[in-house]
């Protein structure tokens, strides 16, 4: 072996050898988790979210988020391999909704108490998948036991994040109202990469006030650099019948 190598391969050794103090991940900051997690601005996902009966069995629905990079939202439900309910909702909020069966149509502005049920959080439920708990631009702070607070755009509620204390991954989000009162617990579990961007698989949701508790599966999401005009459309049959949200609900399960 020639000298040079020697040097080079003694040197080599010797760097390996050092040790250098490496920060824990529960050390990390929230710009430094939200780098790594990953935001998807404009995206395509598949879901499927499982209602569960306080008592009784759980009911599978799959839903396919198209979202983009305006904030326009498109979902399209289906049940047991028949689509049963299509929504478009505008970047203010505003929501046109079509229940495909039956062709009721119902409109509203997503956070209203009596938005029908898979729409009554989307916009957070988008924002979890697009960017992840930490919602690109909020500003944290550090409480007691680590724990980041924020306030929460897509609710305006007050935000905390619980995170592990080895790994530094978020567990637990909670979002509280004006009264220090739980309203939304979102239990993360199993975090994985989807095409460079790490989310949990599994998210756990139960709202104050609901009998059923809910979990949301992450199949698939991409990101990508437009949704097509096409896309983003919601064509309503001319003999569609406007009615409530309360009445619409009704129908989602026929």
């Amino acid at each position: 072996m020639r000298v040079g190598s020697c040097i080079i391969v003694g040197l080599a050794l010797l760097l390996a050898s050092c040790t250098r103090p490496v920060r824990p991940p529960a050390a990390i900051t929230p710009d430094e988790l939200r780098t790594q997690i990953g935001a998807a601005p404009c995206m395509i996902a598949k879901l499927l979210v499982t209602v569960i009966p306080k008592d009784g069995d759980g009911e599978v629905v799959t839903l396919w988020l198209w979202v983009s990079n305006d904030g326009r939202v498109r979902l399209l439900g289906s049940k047991n391999g028949f689509d049963f309910l299509t929504a478009l909702v505008a970047a203010d909020g505003k929501y046109t909704a079509l229940a495909l069966r039956t062709k009721r149509i119902t409109h509203g502005r997503i956070g209203g108490a009596t938005d029908p049920i898979l729409l009554r959080d989307l916009v957070s439920l988008v924002s979890e998948v697009r960017e992840g708990p930490l919602p690109v631009g909020a500003v944290i702070t550090q409480g007691e036991n680590g724990v980041w607070q924020f306030r929460d755009a897509a609710t305006g509620w007050a935000a905390e994040v619980v995170r592990d204390p080895e790994y530094g991954m978020p567990t637990v989000k909670r979002l509280l109202g004006p009264d220090g009162t739980e309203q939304r617990r979102i239990d993360y579990k199993r975090w994985t990469t989807f095409a460079a961007l790490l989310r949990p698989e599994r998210a756990d949701l139960v709202v104050a006030g609901d009998k059923d508790s809910y979990s949301f599966r992450i199949k698939s999401l991409e990101s990508v650099s437009e949704i097509s005009d096409d896309r983003l459309q919601l064509r309503v049959p001319p003999d569609a019948v406007e009615v409530t949200h309360q009445e619409f609900e009704r129908h989602l399960g026929e």
